[in-house]
């Protein structure tokens, strides 16, 4: 996530992410990411997590604010603009302003829905764009570290302090540049689309690993449920050692097993693939590497985001690489001095882009 330009109109960037190196520095307390101290879109889910042009997809939309205050009006839209190549940014610039005719409306609210735009392999991915008239020919979008492509998304929140401007990658599914027929059908084959990774929460203590039960919400509102107890109570100042989960997916495909996972279809396992769901942690997947020349199969890495409306987190993001086969990552916090209610906030993202997040409440005593 890259900061905020200061300005009546800011643009957040909220890309899918390529995870590489997941260590995590401290920097000083005052700039920490893991601060909560203002009202902040936090993070943006597609579901599902991977589709192909003219699919139907949802977006939702994590807003935090530590005093809980309304949400603000988001506007959302596809836009169908190519960002020209001397241009900064994630997102072509006329997709930046109110009303642009490169933007395809989806609706208001922390809720949208449409189908992906047709040209999304053409304008964002590897097929030759459409010609434009008196432009020279344009050249295909690289693929990512994962081998995706995203079609821009564009958010526009309306605050008391101005106007926001975010943008989103919504990962398409598109065929690949530079295979051989037999590499790309081998692709075709083997490939399944990416889910949205879940995750759990527990509190580290007396030898245990105690659950911690998530906050409850107001669908479609997002309202936190007001009778429900914190998560946790903790007395101020105290350090918990806590510890993020996710779901443990086969290394192997496992007919039977409810997952329909890499190498499987539906001709080898019926059960499994006729309704195909996909593993919620860290999935196996084949991507062309275009410098080896070869179909290479791979497992994502995940990261998590630590947020809190008070105390101090010892690292502002953890998480595994795609070469760990861990399915947990910790971290510590520390309580304020000053009893009241803390809340927090995890985001759990894999490097195909998909995005899960959960939320909590704990009770600081004196």
């Amino acid at each position: 996530m890259h900061a905020l330009r200061r300005h009546v109109f800011r643009t957040l960037s909220l890309p899918a992410l390529a995870l590489s190196a997941l260590t995590a520095c401290t920097p000083e307390l005052e700039s920490r990411p893991s601060q909560l101290l203002a009202p902040r879109l936090l993070a943006v889910q597609a579901e599902p997590a991977e589709a192909a042009p003219r699919a139907p997809i949802t977006f939702r939309a994590l807003h935090a604010s530590p005093e809980g205050s309304a949400f603000p009006t988001i506007r959302w839209a596809f836009c169908i603009a190519r960002k020209p190549l001397t241009e900064p940014g994630t997102i072509a610039s006329t997709c930046l302003r109110p009303d642009d005719p490169t933007l395809l409306p989806l609706g208001e609210g922390l809720h949208a829905g449409g189908s992906l735009p047709e040209d999304g392999c053409r304008l964002f991915g590897p097929d030759r764009p459409p010609p434009v008239a008196g432009e020279p020919a344009g050249r295909a979008v690289d693929p990512d570290l994962t081998g995706g492509f995203y079609q821009p998304v564009r958010l526009h929140l309306r605050e008391d302090g101005g106007d926001t401007y975010a943008t989103y990658g919504a990962r398409i599914t598109c065929g690949v540049a530079g295979a051989t027929p037999a590499q790309a059908a081998e692709l075709r084959s083997r490939y399944r689309a990416n889910e949205n990774p879940e995750l759990t929460l527990a509190w580290r203590h007396d030898g245990i690993d105690e659950p911690l039960t998530p906050e409850a919400t107001e669908e479609p509102t997002g309202t936190p449920d007001p009778g429900q107890n914190p998560a946790a109570t903790v007395r101020a100042g105290e350090t918990l050692s806590l510890r993020a989960a996710w779901p443990s997916c086969p290394e192997e495909p496992v007919c039977g097993d409810g997952l329909c996972t890499l190498d499987e279809d539906l001709a080898a396992c019926p059960a499994d693939c006729t309704a195909p769901r996909g593993c919620r942690g860290a999935e196996f997947y084949v991507a062309f590497d275009a410098q080896a020349a070869a179909v290479q199969r791979r497992r994502e890495g995940l990261l998590v985001s630590w947020f809190a409306t008070a105390g101090a987190f010892d690292a502002d993001r953890t998480g595994r690489t795609g070469d760990e086969a861990e399915t947990t990552t910790d971290n510590t916090w520390t309580a304020p001095d000053t009893p009241g209610e803390v809340r927090l906030w995890l985001v759990l993202r894999d490097d195909r882009g998909g995005t899960g997040w959960q939320s909590y409440r704990f009770a600081v005593t004196p």
